[in-house]
């Protein structure tokens, strides 16, 4: 379980590393990207993602993966909270790395970049703010989210059972 965990820990760190890394490139004064824009964002992400999960295989890297797999029996229930507990500490850790690396460039921007915006390198915000509706629109998003994965990950393992065995075991 040990190795489980620290798989969470470290594939949720790269994966921040990476998205977070790639908000800072896209918001913060002096970098080299700056204001690259949506797609160069979306795709750097979604790059992270997939190098995790292709480094770290069966990694849930989020404690929503984690409570789905949890309820569907693809890991048991008592590893739940030791993976999400993981999750966010790697998390943490990803945000801190990212912080120290561009250090500079968040002291470059103060007073020139909108607060707001440094503020959403780490977080989220609705442009309007309408509770019920956000939280549905995050629900939502994170339902299909998982299912999607949940589903190609099960296609990939009937199509490729010899291989999958081989990269995760299983």
């Amino acid at each position: 379980m040990i190795h489980n965990i620290m798989s969470e820990f470290l594939g949720t760190a790269l994966m921040i590393v990476f998205g977070v890394g790639v908000h800072c490139d896209e918001v913060l004064n002096k970098t080299k990207y700056r204001g690259s824009g949506h797609l160069f964002a979306i795709t750097t992400w979604g790059f992270g993602i997939t190098i995790v999960l292709m480094v770290f295989g069966g990694v849930c890297i989020n404690p929503a993966m984690a409570f789905a797999q949890a309820i569907l029996g693809m890991i048991p229930w008592n590893c739940f909270i030791p993976y999400c507990v993981a999750e966010f500490l790697g998390g943490l850790c990803g945000a801190c790395i990212v912080y120290v690396m561009y250090a500079d460039h968040f002291k470059a921007s103060e007073n020139v970049v909108d607060s707001v915006a440094i503020r959403n390198i780490f977080s989220t915000n609705p442009n309007i703010r309408n509770l019920s509706r956000n939280f549905f629109v995050e629900a939502f998003d994170t339902f299909v989210f998982c299912h999607q994965f949940l589903v190609l990950q099960n296609i990939l393992k009937k199509c490729f059972l010899s291989e999958w065995e081989f990269w995760y075991g299983q």
